[in-house]
């Protein structure tokens, strides 16, 4: 009974750590830590370097301050994943069948306010390929992936992305008007991407998917048919979400 008191005892303490940086984006050192929760710096280093450790802190080597770390994004974005089950339920049968094909990358990625955040995917088993985890959460400046998901907002929610860097209005309806999106090196050189997008019943861009792989797989006569693999995924999905696709 005593080793689980101290264990809960050990738990609540490293919540409350957690919690502590709630509204703070400056970070805070051991000392102002220890501050607020009122436990002693001994204490309180012991559990902070455990939380740093697997990543649910992070510590700025030059302030000595601490943040919180990737992992409790993770987490957030594996827990935001959860409500699209039913998308990836639909699209995973599909994007195996394009992907048994090719062998390349195949990914299925929705909107996360700026970001495109990946939901499911099969990785190529190829020696030379781009890697992309479930859970990754990117800014859509880049991409053909956010251009895709750019594109397809409506006029009042694309003005918001109208950033300099970002993709332009004039690439973006190129985009709509020919139903996917190209990238070629634009965050990582040597590397191409294909998306397109995916609709529900009522018309409504919900996500996209896309196919990645380096130039020296994509950039030949065999770039059209991977485009056309890559819309026609998008229609299917979009299909057997409901949508009524007009050919």
């Amino acid at each position: 009974m005593g080793e689980k008191t101290v264990s809960n005892r050990s738990l609540d303490r490293a919540l409350d750590i957690l919690e502590a940086f709630i509204n703070n984006e400056n970070g805070m050192t051991l000392n102002e830590i220890s501050n607020k929760i009122n436990l002693s710096p001994s204490t309180v280093y012991r559990l902070v370097m455990t939380l740093n450790n697997r990543k649910f802190l992070e510590r700025d080597n030059e302030s000595k301050k601490f943040y919180l770390g990737s992992q409790l994004n993770r987490l957030v974005n594996l827990s935001h994943m959860g409500v699209n089950e039913h998308l990836k339920k639909i699209a995973q049968p599909l994007m195996k069948k394009v992907f048994d094909k090719l062998n390349e990358n195949i990914a299925l990625y929705i909107r996360d306010d700026d970001c495109k955040l990946c939901i499911d995917m099969f990785e190529s088993t190829r020696s030379l390929r781009h890697v992309i985890d479930i859970g990754d959460r990117v800014t859509m400046d880049k991409g053909a992936v956010g251009k895709v998901l750019l594109a397809f907002l409506d006029d009042s929610e694309r003005k918001r992305f109208e950033i300099e860097g970002w993709p332009t209005a004039e690439a973006l309806d190129k985009v709509k008007a020919n139903g996917y999106a190209l990238s070629v090196g634009e965050r990582e050189e040597g590397l191409i991407g294909i998306a397109a997008p995916i609709k529900n019943s009522s018309g409504e861009v919900i996500a996209a998917v896309s196919m990645s792989g380096p130039s020296i797989r994509f950039m030949d006569e065999s770039i059209s048919d991977k485009i056309d693999m890559i819309v026609s995924l998008g229609k299917e999905i979009s299909k057997a979400l409901g949508m009524n696709i007009h050919e």
